[in-house]
């Protein structure tokens, strides 16, 4: 990655101002640099700034400004002599002769104009009066640019003339640069929260149901249970478990399933209380929890709400233009405390209650069966159980059973998720810059990584820390957290579908799902939090105060280039600058291979001109030199213009 700035982008030492205002240029700086990062709003980022910059009379008054939809430059903040008056002079955008000239120029052109003796400039025009009397002599505009467009305008006016020479240009136009900063810095801060958010919600829930999944029911029981601890009351767990389901799926298609299973948990919702809870396992699995039943009452309580429940299936399920389903439950139900005190225990017997239920379909009383009434329950489900650890000896030993089974899910992953990326437009942009031979190789990381993720000697500080470099990597070749999101949900899908289709027990699927979710959550997790951290750093350096007065540019811009280099992800930053013989050479480098790129540069190219015929001239930094615009290459394996730098 290489950086190239033209050469008088910044300058601060002119002869014109004298070491006293100096002083203030730079205070006023450091100052307005503490307000911005201290402010946790825009307005507040705004009124911090106007602030700073009128107080200690640097500046007679300080301004931010906007077009509205009116076409009109509306005033966001201000500060100082006149600016109460602004509004009532209606900057317009239109033909209008009483335009406000330095703003509104300012933004129109989208660069920096300024007037050192506005007074003389505008005494025919109407507003004079306005002017002469706030004593606005000199006054400077700069557009303020927050992701990547124009925002706002920011005007600074002066009680004396000729204020805005080199030094005090360079103070306005960093305060414009440090404010849009630290406004992208807050808007990114509000879409991390915002996609964390979103994320959280997506984790904890079905995506085909909208129900609470796996994962927000582990988190749901444990909270239940301690309530029912504190309140005296009893709880009951239950595991609902259709009956001639898969004769739907093998019927109508999976299409039709998942019409009928979206039906069925809005039924289930709408047939409990408000105080239960409904999650969905996966296939046609479901989680009941009542909550507040009588001890003494608890099973003619649950009784009566199963016996409400149940009509949930009493009604055919609509599963096209023309055509019907029916369907029945069958339902095992654990009370707490009496067959377990934990969640993990509760979910099983429940589970086994389901199953004798099943087995007795043809001659069972009711659709539901009591755990009490299980006859032969595995010796271990007396003892005592802990909750469920993804990266135990029981996870282990699951994952070494169904490793067969979640290889053929990750290469149907794999398929799957790349056909989904190419209807992403930012993913199709960071995907063409790699060369076919690296898709592939990307792939094949990608398939180890969840052979990774789910082997059963893998332990969870491995992950974590596998996970913390990959988030890095991630967060610096842009990719979003949405994305990553994306990549989850995908697989999660399919191993769904998959154990439905498995000759597994209820309890092994369970258990299987719960692993894989919580394992990947961990490495989301790290991945999330690393990428945070990278971003902070950057933000951080752009934020960075700059050097006190007395510095000149040569010094600042190689402590500038060598804090660029030690950002991660920066393997070289180059600092061009053109010398007396009209040359475009590297006066500074930074980062951990620059002066390796910078005395190789001078050996292969002995005279690098910048011009049209030149090869040094058509590289990135010819080109940026030459159209003085942005340049950049996306990947030298595949860049046409870069071929001659590949090796």
């Amino acid at each position: 990655m290489v950086f190239g700035f033209q050469e008088g982008f910044v300058g601060f030492m002119g002869n014109a101002a004298s070491p006293d205002l100096v002083q203030r240029l730079y205070r006023a700086l450091l100052n307005t640099a503490d307000a911005v990062l201290q402010a946790s709003t825009e307005r507040e980022m705004c009124d911090k700034t106007c602030t700073d910059l009128v107080y200690d009379a640097l500046f007679q008054a300080v301004w931010i400004g906007r077009k509205d939809e009116s076409d009109t430059l509306h005033v966001l903040s201000c500060m100082g002599a006149g600016t109460q008056g602004l509004a009532n002079l209606k900057f317009s955008f239109d033909n209008n002769p009483l335009q406000f000239p330095v703003a509104v120029e300012a933004w129109d052109r989208q660069t920096l104009v300024y007037s050192n003796d506005e007074l003389n400039d505008q005494k025919n025009a109407p507003w004079y009066d306005f002017l002469c009397h706030n004593q606005w002599r000199s006054v400077l505009a700069v557009p303020i640019w927050r992701g990547g467009e124009r925002w706002a305008v920011i005007s600074f006016v002066s009680a004396q003339t000729d204020m805005f020479d080199e030094q005090c240009i360079g103070l306005c136009q960093k305060v414009s640069e440090l404010l849009g900063h630290a406004l992208d810095k807050l808007d990114g801060q509000k879409r991390l929260e915002k996609l964390q958010n979103e994320e959280a919600s997506r984790a904890r829930h079905d995506p085909l149901t909208g129900l609470p999944n796996r994962l927000a029911l582990e988190e749901y029981m444990p909270q239940a249970i301690a309530r029912a601890v504190r309140q005296g009351s009893s709880v009951a767990v239950g595991m609902l478990d259709l009956d001639d389901f898969k004769l739907v799926n093998d019927g109508y298609g999976h299409e039709a399933g998942d019409r009928l299973l979206q039906t069925l948990g809005r039924r289930l919702q709408e047939h409990v209380r408000h105080t239960d809870y409904v999650a969905r396992l996966g296939g046609d699995e479901f989680v009941i929890i009542l909550e507040n039943l009588d001890p003494l009452l608890q099973v003619t309580q649950a009784t009566k709400i199963l016996d409400t429940l149940h009509k949930a299936v009493e009604t055919p399920f609509p599963i096209s233009n023309d055509a019907f389903a029916m369907v029945g439950m069958t339902l095992g139900l654990a009370l707490y405390p009496v067959d377990g005190e934990d969640p993990d225990t509760l979910l099983r017997r429940a589970d086994a209650a389901m199953y004798l239920s099943k087995q007795n379909k043809s001659t069972r009383k009711t659709w539901w069966c009591m755990a009490s009434n299980t006859r032969q329950l595995p010796v271990e489900e007396s003892v005592e159980q802990v909750a469920f650890n993804p990266y135990g000896a029981e996870a282990a030993e699951l994952l070494t059973r169904a490793k067969a089974f979640l290889t053929r899910i990750r290469q149907n992953f794999i398929e799957c998720f790349y056909d989904s990326l190419a209807k992403l437009p930012d993913a199709r942009t960071a995907l063409s810059a790699l060369a076919p031979e690296q898709l592939e190789r990307l792939k094949s990381q990608q398939a180890a990584h969840l052979d990774f993720l789910l082997g059963a000697q893998t332990q969870r500080q491995e992950i974590l820390q596998q996970a913390r470099r990959l988030g890095v990597i991630h967060t610096l070749c842009g990719i979003s957290p949405a994305l990553l999101g994306e990549a989850y949900s995908i697989y999660r899908r399919l191993l769904i579908d998959s154990l439905d289709k498995a000759l597994l027990r209820a309890y092994d699927r369970y258990h299987i799902l719960l692993t894989t979710e919580m394992r990947l959550q961990d490495d989301k997790g790290a991945q999330l939090e690393a990428g945070q951290k990278i971003e902070e750093h950057y933000f951080s350096l752009l934020s960075t105060r700059l050097p006190v007065a007395g510095c000149v540019w040569p010094d600042v811009s190689e402590q500038g280039v060598e804090a660029l280099g030690r950002l991660p992800g920066i393997r070289a930053v180059l600092l061009f600058r053109m010398n007396p013989a009209g040359e475009l050479v590297v006066e500074h480098s930074g980062g951990t291979v620059g002066a390796h790129l910078t005395q190789t540069l001078r050996e292969k190219i002995s005279q690098p001109v910048v011009n049209a015929q030149s090869v040094f001239g058509n590289t990135v930094t010819g080109l940026a030199w030459r159209t003085r615009q942005q340049q950049s290459c996306a990947s030298y394996s595949t860049d046409p213009n870069a071929q001659l730098w590949r090796g």
